[in-house]
């Protein structure tokens, strides 16, 4: 064992070490197409080496142009990580199109607040996750393409049988529907606006589904159908 830092001579830690714990190495295809762009995200923000994997593109495509840049790399696009690059060509003589990391913070919710919390390893927040995916339907619809696939949770083989059959999805409509204020489609159901009002207090599914009077399972559906991400486990009940 080598007496300077505890470990077995021959067996030092590698900085690439982290790579094989990265998300994206189950599905790789996931990240260079653009109607599977929002699921993409969504694996980025659960990685637990997203930090290292951001500043490992930011510093691999330092000085690169915007048609240089693909996929999704730590929760952001091409794009997004060009507008985050001073040293990138193309900002323009005023820098209209690059993103001040030092300015006063915008609005949660907004594009310019996501992109601030993946370029700093945060946590993305209920607000600025439920604006990302009102922008993408929107997206999506302006080009005649249908709403993007989620990432959805397996279902458990075995069901109580005190548990009633889940209700058949109603027919997709050929236009989206209206945006409710609370982040919800119109068409919610009761039980969906309860379970999104409990997760967007930042409550774990477990917390939710105690509050709320359900199954952890039913929690996941209406999670995944929306496409919300899992509060943290250690977050408690008010």
């Amino acid at each position: 064992m080598d007496s300077t830092n505890g470990q077995v001579p021959g067996t030092r830690t590698s900085p690439r070490d982290w790579r094989s714990r990265a998300q994206c190495l189950k599905d790789p295809d996931l990240f260079f197409a653009r109607e599977t762009q929002v699921v993409a995200r969504k694996v980025c923000i659960g990685c637990p080496v997203r930090v290292e994997c951001l500043d490992d593109i930011l510093a691999t495509e330092r000085g690169e142009p915007d048609n240089r840049r693909h996929g999704v790399v730590a929760g952001l696009t091409g794009r997004e990580r060009w507008r985050l690059d001073p040293t990138a060509p193309g900002h323009g003589d005023d820098g209209a199109s690059l993103l001040d990391l030092d300015t006063p913070d915008p609005k949660c919710g907004s594009h310019d607040a996501m992109i601030r919390h993946l370029s700093r390893g945060a946590q993305v927040d209920a607000e600025c996750w439920t604006g990302l995916q009102h922008r993408e339907r929107q997206n999506q619809f302006k080009r005649g393409q249908p709403e993007p696939a989620l990432a959805a949770v397996p279902e458990p083989k075995r069901r109580r049988k005190a548990e009633p059959k889940p209700k058949p999805e109603p027919a997709p409509q050929p236009r989206p529907e209206p945006v409710a204020r609370i982040g919800l489609p119109l068409g919610a159901t009761t039980k969906e606006r309860h379970v999104y009002r409990l997760w967007s207090e930042g409550l774990p599914d477990l917390h939710i589904a105690r509050r709320a009077d359900i199954s952890t399972q039913a929690v996941r559906r209406v999670r995944d159908t929306y496409g919300l991400i899992a509060n943290p486990p250690t977050a408690k009940a008010s």
